[in-house]
């Protein structure tokens, strides 16, 4: 089978094509029976907040085949699958921070302190001393905001980019011509899981109000309902709930941007939000 990009054509035997597809086989399934038992242990209040990585393991199984040493992730959270592919993520680690385990040898990622599906990974030994980033597989920590996951992973893809056009001291350990290459995860899971889940709870409401669905039958519906004018009761509840917020967002983004501005002048974006807003340098070099 052959794998090929831009600059060269890797062939592989079938053998270890076969070897590779089983092993992420098992990889998915051993990375999905921990989200689902997981998840298990929070709901019977074993296990504190659960994240996991269910439904996302073949795309970060993937990703792990083009994923090199040197490289950087920017992640949202749940990248678990990803982590166990390259070694940095056991099963006791997984339980280990479902548990808030304070021992960073069973929890190396936070050391319990910080929610689960959360990860990172060092750039500084022990001693302080800055780690060889060219031989490791990077993970800066994983946060939920999108608006602070983007700019930082453009902020490692722009490093990259400097590193390959400026000849820049002490840079052994960070980059080689600026061939590294940052990677960028995101769950998407805000609309699809809350906003989805919402309307589609929130409209089969009033299905299950019904006193007539056996096992799955409900209070019944106010007198003089029946099924079909509580679902339009339903469904106007969430066309003014969606028409009430959006009205309410654009209102707030009109205010925020007469006062105060919703971007910062190109110049200041060239120059960069940290030294413009904050007077803070990364790195002096």
């Amino acid at each position: 089978m052959d794998f090929q990009n831009a600059e060269n054509e890797l062939k592989i035997s079938f053998e270890t094509f076969k070897e590779r597809v089983l092993e992420d086989y098992r990889l998915a399934v051993l990375s999905r029976e921990c989200s689902l038992l997981g998840r298990r242990e929070v709901f019977s209040g074993k296990g504190k907040f659960g994240i996991f990585g269910d439904g996302k393991e073949l795309p970060q199984l993937a990703m792990n085949h083009f994923f090199q040493n040197g490289d950087f992730r920017s992640g949202y959270y749940r990248d678990q699958t990803l982590l166990m592919a390259q070694g940095l993520l056991t099963v006791s680690n997984i339980f280990a921070a479902l548990y808030a385990h304070l021992d960073i040898t069973k929890e190396p990622m936070s050391g319990g302190r910080q929610m689960g599906g959360h990860f990172a990974t060092p750039l500084r030994n022990e001693k302080g001393e800055w780690l060889d980033t060219l031989k490791l597989k990077n993970h800066s920590g994983d946060i939920s905001p999108t608006g602070s996951q983007m700019p930082r992973l453009l902020g490692l893809a722009q490093a990259s980019k400097v590193y390959r056009a400026h000849p820049t001291k002490n840079s052994s350990k960070f980059s080689e011509n600026g061939n590294e290459i940052a990677w960028g995860t995101i769950g998407l899971d805000v609309f699809p899981v809350h906003g989805v889940g919402g309307i589609l709870g929130t409209f089969l409401a009033g299905i299950f109000a019904s006193s007539a669905l056996g096992v799955f039958s409900g209070q019944g519906y106010a007198e003089g309902m029946t099924m079909g004018s509580q679902l339009v009761v339903q469904l106007t509840g969430i066309i003014a709930t969606a028409a009430y917020t959006g009205v309410l967002t654009v209102v707030i983004l009109k205010v925020v941007n007469a006062v105060t501005g919703m971007r910062v002048t190109e110049e200041d974006e060239s120059v960069g939000l940290d030294i413009v807003l904050h007077d803070e340098r990364g790195y002096d070099i």
